[in-house]
């Protein structure tokens, strides 16, 4: 059967240029657009050809190997739509995800600001960082609807930041020392924590569905991190409940849960950086 493991003649074929296809056997017999099912079967059977297989007269796959080019060109036109979708896109995603990447290491600083000990010795600081805070989220919420056609998932996520800024607005101006809006507060930070749950879902699943075609492994990735994520927040909780009932144990969780945090903190820097640099590349 010469260069085929099914008996074609490469010579003869029609799609032998339009598929640059150097024949089955010539290189490893793996396809640039798919793989041929045919010389898969015969190379994990360890036959030469189809020819030397007792059950090719009644192969299936065997008689239906006229279509097989076509299903390739089929597969090549459409990788190519693909490719061409995602690359007229890549510079856009690349431009705005990195901007995202700095954002985010600006609002950590901001965060690093308002924190209480620095309220207490620093009040013109914390003051700069709560309002550096609010205006940094603000600019990713827009951030986030510009990256919207890389998926719908950014949209969702910058409207749920949007819904964040103004929770935490509300938060700043509502007293906390009058009794009588404590339980308001208290409503405020549980739909904050809701609003921030489903801004960092859509967030997650909008880079992942964004890397899908680009790079599956750094997909993979971010749909990892969204699971490490809703796995701390559950720790969070159990450590703050069981620390009624037996404290050393809910302590325990509680600090295992902040370490997790910290680094699916780190993760998320580094694959928003990551998915910045792959789109940049694939753009070129």
């Amino acid at each position: 059967m010469g260069e085929t493991y099914c008996g074609k003649n490469c010579e003869q074929c029609n799609y032998k240029e339009r598929l640059e296809c150097t024949g089955c056997k010539a290189g490893p017999g793996r396809e640039l657009y798919g793989e041929c099912k045919i010389a898969s079967c015969c190379r994990d059977r360890g036959h030469q050809d189809c020819n030397t297989c007792i059950e090719s007269n009644a192969c299936a796959m065997l008689s239906g190997r006229g279509t097989v080019p076509e299903f390739l060109l089929k597969t090549k036109d459409e990788g190519d739509d693909v490719r061409g979708f995602w690359a007229e896109k890549a510079p856009m995603l690349s431009k705005w995800m990195m901007t995202l990447f700095v954002l985010n290491i600006v609002q950590i600083l901001a965060k690093l600001l308002s924190i209480d000990t620095i309220r207490e010795m620093v009040p013109v600081v914390y003051i700069i960082g709560i309002l550096l805070g609010v205006m940094i989220s603000a600019v990713m919420c827009v951030v986030l609807f510009k990256m919207q056609d890389g998926s719908e998932h950014f949209r969702v996520a910058g409207g749920f930041m949007l819904a964040d800024v103004l929770l935490e607005l509300a938060l700043i101006l509502i007293p906390s020392v009058h009794a009588a809006l404590a339980l308001l507060r208290i409503i405020l930070v549980l739909a904050a924590f809701i609003v921030e749950l489903l801004l960092y879902y859509h967030e997650f699943k909008g880079f992942e569905e964004a890397l899908e075609y680009v790079y599956p492994m750094l997909a993979e990735s971010w749909n990892f991190l969204w699971k490490l994520f809703v796995g701390y927040c559950i720790g969070f909780v159990a450590g703050f409940i069981l620390m009624l009932v037996v404290r050393i144990l809910g302590l325990l969780i509680f600090l295992v849960s902040l370490i997790v945090a910290v680094v699916a903190s780190i993760l998320r820097l580094v694959y928003m950086y990551r998915s910045a640099t792959k789109f940049k590349y694939y753009s070129a």
